[in-house]
């Protein structure tokens, strides 16, 4: 649909930012501080869809050609360099993006969690010479300005009086599951209709299912768009998590489906140490199955694991055939703690 639409793949526009990082950026943090910034695999082929898909410019037609997509979500568990790719990003959006006066933030339901992403572009431009020469840091103010295009990077959260009235070439919305109302996300994700190719990227991982939040709501677009449902080709979309009804959530197949960095950045020991654990420990499985697995979990702790109960069809238990004969049903019995907050049902 996206080429019915006059979409069409630029590989050379693709490789403008994969040039970019592999020419400018180094890393600052961990046992790879002061290497270059060399992308792994599942991030070359990610950023190469994002950034290469073009369009004609509808306001323009005998411009440039535009980025396609104005709006991507990226869900991955923890530790899979989803900072550290959005602070990349952040940084091509604000110098290299062809975007005169650009305006880039980083917004979060926090000002620390927002700040930790321009923290480490930050940490990026000051290690670059190249970059250092043209972008000025105002580390106090968490901001930035890049001289070659008067372009700005600010950082923003839920916290913030001056969310209405942004006009953004681009956004970095982080952890969007935390968020527990739409408001800031609602303000933000028409920042952009006045540029020519406005970016909102949404990086997080996955959370406590609510069907009413926000997180959830834009999870489901994803999985819309991965799964053909949806239409929209202005939408990008990439999930990577373990699904609790067909995978075995105790292969290591399964781990490397949905942590695309393992064996990279992630080791596969510390891994398997935490599945035991998880496995050992119930109320642990919980945070297992959301931050190692990407899994979007109904309650932050829980005394049995969900695995559990959808695997369990012994003695009738968890066997819903039961329930519908009859010469049973006297002998079920359901218990149901109705508390919300304090433990006062009986």
């Amino acid at each position: 649909k996206a080429i019915e639409e006059g979409c069409w793949f630029s590989q050379e526009t693709a490789d403008k930012f994969l040039q970019f990082v592999d020419s400018f950026l180094i890393h600052t943090t961990g046992a790879l501080a002061g290497q270059p910034f060399k992308l792994l695999p599942w991030q070359v082929e990610d950023l190469t869809d994002l950034f290469g898909w073009v369009k004609d410019n509808e306001l323009h037609p005998e411009g440039n050609p535009v980025r396609r997509y104005t709006h991507a979500y990226i869900e991955i568990p923890k530790k899979n360099g989803k900072t550290t790719i959005a602070s990349a990003i952040l940084l091509y959006l604000l110098c290299a993006d062809n975007e005169a006066n650009a305006k880039v933030f980083t917004a979060a339901i926090t000002r620390k969690q927002s700040a930790m992403c321009m923290e480490t572009a930050m940490l990026m431009a000051k290690a670059s010479p190249d970059l250092a020469d043209v972008i000025r840091i105002y580390a106090s103010k968490n901001s930035m300005k890049c001289y070659l295009n008067n372009g700005t990077a600010e950082t923003m959260s839920n916290e913030a009086e001056n969310q209405e009235g942004v006009d953004a070439s681009g956004m970095v919305i982080d952890e969007l599951h935390a968020h527990k109302t739409r408001k800031l996300y609602d303000c933000l994700i028409y920042a952009g209709i006045a540029r020519e190719q406005p970016l909102t990227i949404v990086i997080t991982t996955a959370g406590v299912h609510d069907p009413n939040s926000i997180g959830w709501e834009v999870h489901r677009q994803g999985e819309d768009i991965i799964g053909n449902v949806s239409d929209n080709t202005s939408f990008f979309a990439r999930i990577y998590s373990a699904n609790i009804k067909t995978d075995d959530l105790a292969k290591k197949d399964t781990w490397y489906k949905c942590n695309p960095s393992l064996g990279h950045t992630l080791k596969l020991s510390d891994f398997k140490k935490d599945f035991e654990h998880a496995k050992k420990y119930p109320s642990a499985w919980s945070a297992f199955c959301r931050y190692r697995l990407n899994i979007w979990t109904n309650v932050s702790d829980a005394w049995m694991p969900l695995q559990d109960v959808i695997e369990r069809k012994d003695a009738g238990c968890g066997d819903l055939d039961s329930f519908r004969d009859k010469e049973r049903v006297d002998r079920t019995v359901v218990g149901i703690d109705l508390a919300h907050s304090k433990d006062l049902a009986c």
